[in-house]
């Protein structure tokens, strides 16, 4: 999208009182100054990983309630998304775990 085009959308969502702005998956490097005209904005997407995060909680959060161990969940959790959105994108390293649990326990007992 030109800086051209965005100016043109955000002038648009001005006038109209948009709530809701999608810039994901539009190549942007940074936001003009006049993204502060839309006052109405409640959500305003700029990146194109949410289909990842929303598969990262359901898969890490599902695998901890079976009664995995945390650095496992997260194992399973990036395998997971490598099996959605393929190793050729950079969603599947994003998960990342530091710990200082040797077992990977962190509660016990629930």
């Amino acid at each position: 999208m030109t800086e051209e085009e965005l100016l043109g959308v955000i002038e648009q969502a001005a006038r109209e009182g948009w709530t809701e702005l999608d810039l994901s998956g539009k190549d942007l490097t940074v936001l003009p100054r006049e993204i502060g005209k839309l006052t109405q904005l409640k959500k305003l997407i700029l990146g194109k990983y949410d289909k990842t995060a929303k598969l990262f909680a359901d898969e890490f959060y599902r695998t901890l309630a079976l009664g995995w161990p945390v650095d496992a969940a997260i194992q399973t959790t990036r395998n997971a998304i490598s099996i959605e959105v393929g190793q050729d994108k950079p969603d599947f390293a994003t998960p990342v775990l530091y710990m200082r649990a040797k077992d990977g326990i962190i509660m016990s007992g629930f």
